[in-house]
């Protein structure tokens, strides 16, 4: 399921993934029961029916502690792909602690 949201980010220009972002393999009866039958991994991001690509974005470099080149291999992108999305959603770097 990872896989098909990086595979979603990555075709997804806006800021929703929507179904015709995704693998179309991963809607088949076969893969949509193994899914069903696994329970939550308790993942550090929770995958909702609609995520903001910021919001992914932001999860991966947090749970990477900002490590740009770790949140793209995460996100299965580039890091130029991700540095031009930095950019477009005006992420600067990882947030000033008090």
């Amino acid at each position: 399921m990872k896989s098909a949201i990086h595979y979603g980010c990555a075709l997804c220009s806006g800021e929703i993934i929507l179904k015709e972002h995704l693998p179309s393999e991963i809607f088949s009866a076969t893969v949509l029961e193994k899914f069903a039958r696994r329970k939550s991994d308790a993942t550090d991001v929770q995958v909702k029916e609609q995520v903001s690509e910021k919001e992914l974005i932001e999860a991966m470099l947090e749970k990477t502690d900002w490590n740009k080149a770790k949140a793209a291999r995460l996100l299965g992108v580039s890091r130029a792909t991700l540095y031009t999305k930095l950019l477009k959603y005006g992420i600067e770097g990882k947030p000033k602690e008090d």
